[in-house]
Formats: C-alpha cells, structure tokens, sequence
C-alpha cells in the first residue's frame, strides 16, 4: 500500500512512518494539511492509504478530508483513517460522518490496531477501485452502443430522405446540409447538447411530406399554375400527419419542423398561417436552413443563384420570413454555413 502520514508532530510523525515500513509499505508523510495535499494531488501513482491528525496548522485534518475526498481531484477511491487524540462522540461522528473519513483511531493507538485498520483500508481500496473500474467499463459500452444505435438511426433516416430524390430530384446531401445548417445555429443560440442533436436529425425530415405530393408538380421544370402551389403547400401538414402519435422527442421534434419549416415571421407562411414566437423554435431555424440550400442549389425550375444573390434575398427575408434574432445568429456564423455547402456539395 502506499500510505501518506500528515501529522505536525515531528516525533510522532517518524515513528509512524519507522512503524508503517517496517510493515512492507510504501509510505510519504507531511508536517500539515496542505503539505499533505499537495503530496497527495501530485504522485502518480494514486495514494491507497491516508493517515491523518486532526489538529495541525493551516489546514487541519478535517479539512483536508474534505478535499481529499472531493471528486474534482479526480483521484480514485483512497482510504482514510483519523489518528488523532480527540476521541469524543461528537468528534466521532465529525470525523466520520461530515468530513468523510472512513476510520477513527485515538491516539495513543495500539500497534495491532492500526495493522488491523489498514488491512481492512486495504480491501476497502482494492474492492471500491475494482468497481469503479467495472462501473466505467459499463459506461464505455452504454456510451458505445448509444453513438452506434444513434448513428443506425441518422443513418436509415438519411437514407430514406434520400430517397426523395426520385420524387422531387433533391439529392441526399440536401437532407445532410439542413441538418448541419440547422446544428450549427441551434449551437449559435446556446441550445443543449440533446436539442441541438434532435434538431440536427429531425430538421433533415422537414420534407417528408413531400411523399403525398404528385410527381408532376414536385418535378415540373416551368413556374407552377396556383392550384399547383395549392397542392404543393399541403406537405407540411402531410409530413406532420404521418409523424404525428409519436411517444420519442425526436420524431415529435420531427412533426414540428415539418409542420412549421413554411411558416413567416409576419404570418403570412403556410400551412397554418402562423407569426412571430406561435412558430416553434425549431421550425425558424430550419426555415432559414431550408431557404438558404433551396436558393443556393440547383432545383428542376431554375440554377443555383450566385451567393451575393442568395444573400440579398435573405437578407430581405430579416424581419419578415425569418426570426431576425435567428438569423442574425446564421449571419455570424456564415463562413461555417459555407464551409458545409462545400463539404455536402451536389
């Protein structure tokens, strides 16, 4: 075991160290609390054992269990025993209780007691480190079969939406650059991690809907007749309609996006006619995601537009198609928004 001694009695302090060698153990020792911390945060090797007095200058030994046993240091499990002269109820119950300790020795100990405490400190340790390490392990596995089932999921999401390439002539990196637009200003407007991730997948379904819509007015090259766009304004509600029922937040997420990624700031969008804040969160950013891949890509009607054009046209959209405190955030991250467009280039 390696065992550190913190006691400012010089004396007793060296028969205890003499004591704990003769014994096969490794050990370190320090005059106060905070010698004794420093000692303690900065081996290597993890200390097993720690011996303390509780009345020293400084930093007693109450405190310095505190800080041994906080988990910031980020040391594994380490025993530790009050070798001290104060021997009260009160002080038993201090020592074990509030300050953490996991053993209480009064001074003068017997030799034989000592050995026995810290044979039982020894298979604390060995038992609490093994089941963290087992306990870590868990963790690694839980943690891996999550990225691999949520990676499964994106994938086979991905791939469907991808397939609406033989209804509308969108091509799969159209879904992946919505979502990775709509990731980067969830990120840009402070969302936590699980909603940026749920926006990030869902945002790519926004055009399921798309699904219910004939595939000669997705595919018509020319400007469609207003009975057309009549038609073409009803996938939002279908998207939400084959989504709807859900129990997972992801899919739900995914209803709502596909059901508010047509409507306007100022009201005047589709299919309900909503305004302002009425508009879920998700559906302003992914409108903005959509509006800019819609205009800077090529469609069946028209070209790519150049990206001063496509900016122009955005820009006008502040304030009436867009959330303008959202788009300000797409606007402040515009190089990243590029660098997508090229990375998931058609």
């Amino acid at each position: 075991m390696k065992i550190l001694a913190v006691e400012d009695d010089i004396i007793a302090r060296k028969r205890l160290v003499k004591l704990l060698e003769s014994w096969g153990h490794e050990v370190l020792e320090a005059g106060d609390g905070r010698d004794g911390f420093e000692k303690f945060s900065s081996e290597k090797e993890p200390v097993d054992i720690v011996i303390t007095d509780w009345m020293m200058p400084e930093i007693n030994g109450y405190e310095l269990v505190g800080m041994i046993k906080n988990k910031d240091t980020g040391k594994p499990f380490v025993y530790v025993i009050f070798l001290t002269g104060k021997d009260s109820k009160d002080d038993l119950a201090m020592a074990l209780e509030r300050a953490g300790a996991d053993d209480y020795l009064t001074k003068p100990f017997d030799v034989h007691e000592l050995q026995a405490r810290i044979s039982v400190g020894s298979r604390m340790v060995a038992l609490e480190r093994e089941m963290t390490a087992h306990s870590d392990q868990l963790e690694r596995i839980v943690a891996e079969q999550t990225r691999i089932i949520r990676h499964g999921r994106e994938e086979l999401i991905l791939r469907l939406m991808s397939s609406l390439k033989y209804k509308d002539g969108e091509t799969g990196n159209h879904v992946r650059r919505i979502g990775a637009y709509c990731e980067l200003i969830a990120k840009g407007l402070g969302w936590n991690k699980r909603r940026v991730e749920n926006c990030r997948v869902a945002s790519s379904i926004h055009d399921l809907g798309k699904i219910g819509i004939p595939d000669a007015i997705l595919k018509k090259p020319g400007l469609l007749t207003s009975d057309e766009f009549e038609v073409i304004k009803t996938h939002p509600q279908i998207g939400s309609d084959i989504l709807e029922g859900t129990e997972y937040a992801l899919i739900e997420t995914a209803r709502i996006i596909s059901l508010h990624h047509h409507e306007k700031w100022d009201g005047s969008g589709y299919p309900q006619g909503l305004s302002g804040e009425d508009i879920s969160e998700e559906g302003r950013v992914t409108a903005i995601a959509d509006v800019f891949d819609a205009l800077s890509s090529k469609r069946v009607y028209r070209p790519a537009l150049p990206f001063s054009r496509v900016m122009e046209i955005m820009d006008a959209g502040r304030g009436t198609h867009f959330d303008p405190r959202i788009y300000d955030v797409f606007k402040q991250h515009i190089e990243s928004v590029l660098e997508i467009s090229r990375k998931y280039m058609d």
